[in-house]
């Protein structure tokens, strides 16, 4: 049997040795997490640039649709108004072209916006605001109870839409 014994300087030189290995391997680590990290940034900036494809509405709500805002603010209930359908002498159905302004106006004569209760009083009719139509970044034109003293294109903006 061999008896083998190591020199203080042999030893030092081996744990220099498995230290520089230990700390090579940490690099390495360090270094795929990164990779991986990015990698995920990437993919995470690749879905939300696909979310925003996906966020446009659809042609025919953009075209046919509008959204009548209870205030102000985008983030206030809205309802979804599109325009009348109108049979033609042939029988064919078409889509009849209306303006937002008008569309709303009705929506708030009947109560069915304007905080005038769950189910308005058939047959009355509640007053209606001034109206401003601006257009959501998904390209619908929404309708929205104006401040008389700001409308037009400095209302839609300082509600980060822009004037149709």
């Amino acid at each position: 049997m061999n008896d083998f014994t190591l020199s203080d300087d042999a030893f030092a030189r081996i744990g220099q040795a498995v230290t520089a290995k230990a700390a090579a391997a940490d690099r390495s680590r360090l270094r795929r997490h990164k990779i991986a990290a990015w990698g995920a940034v990437g993919v995470a900036a690749a879905t939300g640039v696909g979310a925003a494809w996906v966020a446009q509405a659809t042609p025919e709500l953009r075209e046919n649709a509008v959204y009548c805002y209870s205030e102000a603010s985008t983030g206030s209930e809205f309802a979804t108004v599109a325009s009348p359908l109108a049979e033609t002498s042939d029988g064919e159905t078409i889509q009849l072209s209306g303006s937002a302004i008008a569309m709303c106006a009705a929506v708030w004569e009947i109560g069915e916006i304007g905080g005038n209760g769950i189910q308005p009083e058939e047959g009355k009719s509640y007053l209606i605001p001034p109206l401003q139509a601006c257009v959501r970044n998904d390209g619908v034109t929404s309708v929205f109870p104006a401040d008389a003293e700001k409308t037009g294109a400095q209302f839609c903006r300082d509600l980060g839409l822009i004037e149709p």
